[in-house]
């Protein structure tokens, strides 16, 4: 489960376990929640629990194995945590820091002690902002690929959510595109150069 990224009013998803999954599609398993504190997303879990699941308490008691979720602390908060209070009305329950969101803070913290990825990933950033701020270039880049029998793949930025994949997408995309770009920025260059006005001869 993870809060940090829906805004109030927003649906959350959740994964319940395999008895739920394999009973009801993935999207009957999304909490709309009316506010994200714990004792709302606890009962809300409930709620989807025993009523869309059909799952009675002694069943639960006995089979709901574990709960995962970030760090956020209306989650994972020792007093009233939505994984404490669930804890305390089930004691087999296992919580445990969802393994995805360490993956992230782990190389987080790398990327910060290694000073050399600041400049690639503001040349990342920059190709990005260059081809989702002008529609005008962007095409002229497919044009391009298009030329050369490629797809120009979308580039995203790095590091700007808390999940590695959006990073790894977007160097993919640059090295995929990197033939296109390159032949991209050489036309932009040539056309530049003769559209430069020549100096003035005093």
């Amino acid at each position: 489960m993870s809060l940090q990224h829906f805004p109030t009013n927003q649906p959350l998803s959740c994964i319940l376990g395999a008895v739920c999954r394999a009973k009801f599609p993935p999207s009957s398993l999304i909490l709309h929640l009316s506010a994200q504190d714990s004792d709302t997303v606890v009962k809300e879990i409930l709620h989807l629990l025993t009523f869309k699941c059909q799952l009675t308490d002694d069943f639960l008691r006995r089979n709901l194995v574990a709960f995962c979720s970030d760090g956020a602390s209306v989650l994972t908060g020792k007093t009233s945590g939505v994984g404490t209070v669930l804890k305390q009305k089930y004691p087999q329950l296992i919580i445990w820091y969802c393994l995805a969101h360490w993956l992230e803070l782990a190389v987080s913290d790398a990327m910060d002690d290694v000073c050399n990825t600041y400049q690639f990933k503001s040349f990342i950033d920059k190709l990005h902002a260059v081809y989702t701020k002008s529609p005008k270039l962007l095409r002229q880049l497919d044009n391009v690929a298009k030329s050369d029998g490629e797809v120009v793949l979308s580039i995203g930025r790095m590091l700007r959510t808390r999940w590695v994949a959006s990073s790894y997408r977007a160097v993919k995309a640059v090295l995929h595109n990197f033939n296109s770009l390159y032949e991209h920025f050489c036309a932009a260059r040539q056309l530049t150069d003769n559209y430069r006005p020549t100096p003035r001869m005093s």
